[in-house]
């Protein structure tokens, strides 16, 4: 899944799922390498289970999700029947998993299947641990792509009690959580409480110096200006947030390319239409 501001990636899988024909050469190599490391190191072998990972990497890239996770699910069980349930492989996998369902588009599967991983981390390690925030923050994010505000909402919560009661201060992690708690205000149409919690971050975020974080809160506070008819506000935030990102972001074009879209809606809604389509021509 995709980072969230902050909130560190924690799929453990690298490859990006998009509908391409497998590669008969890959295919051929991968299942030679599997097949020749199962006789010489054992079903159970990392080694084993890392080739068979990256077989289920290019089932996933290729779309063939039915495959991606039927070797998904021998790797999960051969992780706990050697390992156990709570070991830190066999969650990792089951979150691979769950990654596969989210990129077939089955978000039934893959928040049940998350909420189960999840659950298992608070077990093994605690609410508090890293690994157990990412992975709820991962499924709070499911929840608000497949729409489930109020689940998401809830998930946002919890992860702001537990980092409050195990971080001290304010820090870039816990702004990021309530950037996407703001952002499910802005879906949910309560707009008044997405731009009074974004102004208060952006302004925290930049006493902490977290000044990259201060401008993706600037991008969703413009966002909910022009919903609000703003627009003149809109308009000075989203070229603040331009110019920035025209340097700072350019290792994250989609993330910049969707401000330029923002700021050419509007300033199509201002009339501005030679402005709007000098922003179209950079996409």
């Amino acid at each position: 899944f995709q980072a969230e501001d902050g909130i560190r990636d924690y799929k453990v899988t690298g490859v990006q799922t998009c509908a391409l024909p497998i590669s008969e050469s890959a295919d051929a190599l991968y299942n030679n390498a599997y097949a020749t490391s199962v006789v010489v190191l054992g079903q159970a072998h990392p080694r084993t289970q890392e080739i068979a990972g990256l077989m289920a990497e290019l089932f996933t890239a290729a779309g063939a999700y039915d495959e991606a996770m039927s070797m998904q699910a021998l790797i999960s069980a051969e992780y706990e029947a050697v390992l156990g349930p709570r070991h830190e492989l066999t969650l990792a996998s089951l979150l691979n998993q769950a990654s596969t369902h989210e990129a077939a588009g089955d978000y039934t599967s893959a928040t049940g299947l998350l909420e189960v991983v999840c659950s298992a981390y608070d077990g093994a390690y605690s609410r508090y641990h890293e690994q157990a925030i990412n992975c709820w923050s991962y499924l709070a994010g499911l929840y608000r792509t497949a729409g489930s505000l109020n689940e998401s909402e809830k998930i946002r919560q919890a992860i702001n009690a537990a980092l409050a009661a195990s971080t001290e201060g304010i820090n870039e992690w816990a702004l990021a959580n309530m950037m996407q708690l703001a952002d499910i205000y802005y879906e949910r149409g309560e707009y008044l409480q997405a731009r009074e919690l974004l102004s208060g971050l952006i302004l925290t975020a930049r006493q902490i110096n977290a000044i990259d974080l201060s401008y993706t809160g600037k991008a969703y506070l413009a966002r909910t200006l022009t919903a609000e008819g703003a627009l003149v506000e809109a308009e000075v935030l989203g070229e603040d947030v331009v110019g920035y990102g025209a340097t700072a972001w350019a290792d994250r074009p989609v993330q910049y390319y969707n401000v330029l879209l923002e700021l050419g809606a509007v300033y199509q809604r201002r009339s501005r239409l030679a402005e709007a389509e000098i922003g179209r021509a950079h996409v």
